[in-house]
């Protein structure tokens, strides 16, 4: 029989809960443990949390909990949310970070350098634009280079409104990148998609309701053929 210390030494080296690891109380109702997983999920993301040491473990470890809380809450209960074609999400979150799917021979990954257009701001001086573009070009080739710059990658620069629609972006960045007619819309059957900060951008919701900024970079994943 274990003593009572022995005991308590046992139960302190035993796995976390995973409502202990989304830092919710047992038993939480499955949309409070969704927003603590993405808030979780998306500052842990290689594509947010880059080198930082341990980030790559506590990421997955998340990712698990969550999908235990939701598998456990019964059959059905799981909605599919956006996906791309063989690479795997969890409500809208990647698994993987872009770096991976530049590698990834299924797709194409386009660079959109955010300018917000504000009716009631003074215009932009001229080449402002164009200057963030190519430093954001610069940006860019340095980390697929693991931090030195040995070429520029094409960057688009992406104009719109707060209130545009992520719909609205999905048209815009197939006549920026120039996404064959046959294959426009095929996001809605798993894959075209745009990826930002480490997660696919749902059509119904707006720029500002994700709080993206100008000089932000939207991915945006094209499916190969």
């Amino acid at each position: 029989m274990l003593t009572c210390l022995a005991a308590r030494r046992l139960l302190g080296t035993a796995a976390p809960s995973p409502w202990a690891v989304l830092g919710v109380r047992r038993g939480e109702e499955l949309d409070e443990c969704k927003r603590a997983f993405r808030r979780l999920a998306l500052s842990l993301h290689p594509d947010v949390a880059g080198d930082d040491p341990g980030a790559a473990e506590r990421f997955a470890a998340v990712v698990r909990a969550f999908e235990e809380i939701r598998d456990g809450t019964g059959p059905g209960t799981a909605p599919r949310g956006r996906w791309l074609r063989g690479v795997r999400s969890v409500d809208d979150v990647l698994t993987v970070s872009v770096s991976d799917l530049r590698t990834d021979p299924a797709y194409e990954v386009h660079n959109l350098l955010v300018a917000l257009d504000d009716p009631a701001a003074p215009p932009a001086p001229s080449g402002a634009a164009s200057a963030a573009a190519s430093e954001a070009a610069a940006v860019v080739a340095a980390d697929a280079a693991g931090g030195s710059a040995v070429g520029v990658e094409i960057v688009h620069l992406l104009r719109c409104f707060p209130d545009h629609s992520i719909a609205d972006l999905h048209g815009l960045a197939e006549e920026l990148v120039g996404v064959d007619a046959a294959t426009a819309g095929r996001r809605r059957v798993g894959g075209n998609e745009l990826v930002w900060r480490g997660q696919l951008l749902a059509e119904h919701l707006f720029v500002q309701d994700y709080a993206i900024a100008s000089t932000d970079m939207i991915h945006y994943v094209v499916c190969r053929q």
